[in-house]
């Protein structure tokens, strides 16, 4: 088979598509012909190897965190599922850029009658990284919530699943995407390139996906007890303790029931995820630039199958 391989850290240059053996399924795994396969921002920086040191590799390494396609082959004690099944979910931090990757069955779900392969490869690193941050600041009807990167694929999801607890949502995002957010449910849209710190007022949960300055602009945001939950980077413990507040870095973890409980959103039309572009196999570099430019509104995704 085809698949996307690093050789080693670094920059594009790294990255080829290569011929590999296909891979076999193991205990509770199954083989997937993949249709599609998801890019998210996790995948250059596994690239350039921001994640050594919490995730080593083992090279050569194929990317890629979302898979989407057709089950090919069955585990010795995998039950409930067939050959020919349509399935969405991901094969941990790599495996995805690939003509067949393998799945484990607790992490991968079905995919809904009428919903697309390329909609449903967009799904399992959002929907599980959405779903545990949103968790694990116990956001609920009134809380009132802050989003960074609120255009990305895990804002966008955020934000209506947020609105759909009842939460109050304050997006924060380009100039260019305030209508977009907004038209995901942010009750009010900020501009990040303005004072968004001294117009979103007391807020109970930051959901930080951008780190950095934006992070440590986010402490004052937060009412007493509130919590900053950061995706990108651990937050301080001391900016923490001193304000009376509570930080902590989430990441997300596919399951069966996160999966196809957003999945079924999606299908009802309930819930959207926006398809920001498509590419081949042989442009998953170019994917990635454009994931690493920051730009991106909604999902990358590349059509394999």
């Amino acid at each position: 088979m085809r698949a996307a391989q690093i050789s080693a850290y670094g920059g594009p240059d790294v990255l080829k598509i290569v011929d590999v053996p296909i891979p076999s399924p193991g205990p509770g795994e199954v083989l997937v012909k993949v249709a599609a396969a998801g890019v998210n921002p996790v995948d250059w920086k596994i690239r350039e190897g921001y994640l050594a040191e919490a995730a080593p590799l083992t090279f050569p390494a194929t990317l890629g965190n979302d898979a989407a396609g057709t089950i090919e082959a069955l585990g010795a004690d995998v039950q409930g599922l067939s050959i020919g099944d349509a399935v969405f979910g991901s094969p941990g931090i790599t495996g995805g850029f690939a003509e067949f990757a393998l799945l484990k069955v607790d992490q991968l779900a079905r995919v809904p009658n009428g919903m697309s392969l390329v909609v449903a490869a967009a799904l399992p690193v959002a929907a599980a990284t959405a779903t545990v941050a949103l968790d694990t600041a116990e956001v609920k009807a009134g809380t009132r919530l802050l989003v960074h990167a609120a255009a990305g694929s895990v804002g966008s999801l955020a934000i209506q699943l947020a609105k759909a607890r009842g939460a109050h949502v304050t997006a924060v995002t380009s100039r260019a995407t305030q209508d977009h957010v907004r038209g995901l449910g942010a009750d009010i849209a900020l501009v990040r390139e303005e004072d968004w710190a001294t117009q979103a007022g007391q807020m109970d949960v930051v959901l930080d996906g951008v780190g950095g300055a934006t992070q440590e602009a986010s402490w004052p945001v937060l009412a007493k007890g509130g919590i900053l939950v950061s995706l990108v980077q651990p937050p301080s413990e001391e900016h923490a303790q001193a304000l009376g507040v509570r930080g902590m870095m989430v990441f997300g973890h596919p399951t069966a029931e996160a999966l196809g409980s957003v999945a079924a959103l999606v299908a009802s039309g309930q819930v959207q995820i926006p398809i920001a572009g498509e590419y081949s196999l042989d442009a998953v570099s170019e994917a990635l630039a454009v994931s690493q430019s920051g730009e991106v509104v909604g999902k990358l995704v590349v059509k394999i199958g």
